[in-house]
């Protein structure tokens, strides 16, 4: 079964995305530490742990974090009976545990799914999507983001939005105090007048240093831009064997391709919850060149259309 393998795939990519995680953050901040602080082991360590339940804060609260930013709030089952009902039954039939429903007040027609498992899962859909959608459409997009949280993709979603704020902060961090600080300045330059001779290595540690807090982020954030782009075609071809029925989701991705408006106020980094891209862009169609397609949050939508029509 498609959706139990990619259900373990995504468990042990929770894993090897948390190591990694640790790793580079480690890596990072253990550099840019000894730079600002010189050569103390215990400035170090406090680094690496304010470092270390900075993300596992950032983690545990990134479904508040991704329902803040977007402006969702709790839907009324008495007004949204059909939403309610139509999430019901995917989930009854799936086998998922009732996701708290979310409605964001917009116009533009989106929906996505947020939280750290099934038991805590979270699905939020605009007042747009409900007005252009029919309910075979409504149910296709619906189960779209119900297989999000049966592949456990919010969870690895999750991760990457922690992994990408910590090693932004730590590059922002080193920014400001290279700026402030010049690259004569601060307490490890301090340190280094009394050591000259180490100065070559110093400098070797300040130029790895500033590489890595204008790299790593920038690498944090391509691996988020991939792993969104791969959840996307795995949840429609997962949503499809939940509705076994084709013809809805394709209908309701027609009608999002046809679709020109765009979702004011949603923050650039949830951009890739939602099932496509709330940002303006390039016309559905159009060919990408390899720099907008590293960056893009989502594949086109005519070749997740292309692929379900084979199915």
């Amino acid at each position: 079964m498609i959706a139990d393998s990619q259900v373990k795939k995504n468990k042990r990519k929770s894993w090897v995305l948390m190591v990694s995680t640790f790793l580079l953050l480690s890596l990072v901040g253990g550099i840019i530490s000894f730079i600002i602080f010189g050569e103390s082991i215990a400035a170090v360590i406090f680094v690496l742990v304010v470092i270390f339940f900075a993300t596992v804060l950032i983690y545990l609260g990134a479904p508040k974090l991704a329902l803040r930013a977007t402006g969702a709030k709790k839907a009324d089952p008495k007004v949204y009976r059909r939403l309610y009902n139509l999430v019901e039954g995917l989930t009854i039939a799936s086998g998922l545990p009732m996701p708290t429903i979310h409605i964001v007040d917009n116009p533009s027609p989106n929906a996505f799914a947020t939280g750290k498992s099934p038991d805590t899962a979270h699905i939020a859909v605009t007042t747009g999507l409900l007005q252009i959608m029919n309910r075979v459409e409504l149910e296709g997009v619906l189960a779209h983001e119900l297989s999000h949280v049966k592949n456990y993709d919010i969870r690895v979603q999750s991760i990457c939005m922690a992994m990408v704020g910590s090693i932004t902060f730590l590059g922002d961090t080193f920014g400001r105090f290279f700026m402030y600080s010049g690259a004569t300045g601060g307490s490890r330059n301090r340190s280094s007048s009394r050591n000259s001779d180490n100065s070559g290595g110093g400098f070797i540690l300040l130029i790895a240093g500033l590489l890595l807090s204008v790299a790593a982020p920038m690498a944090a954030l391509l691996l988020k831009m991939s792993l969104s782009r791969e959840r996307e075609y795995l949840a429609d071809v997962s949503a499809i064997n939940m509705t076994r029925y084709p013809p809805g989701l394709i209908s309701a991705l027609n009608k999002l391709k046809s679709d020109t408006s765009v979702m004011v106020g949603t923050p650039k980094a949830a951009a890739h919850l939602w099932i496509e891209s709330p940002l303006p862009g390039k016309p559905s169609g159009t060919k990408a060149n390899w720099l907008d397609s590293a960056f893009n949050t989502h594949p086109d939508l005519d070749s997740r259309i292309a692929i379900l029509e084979q199915l």
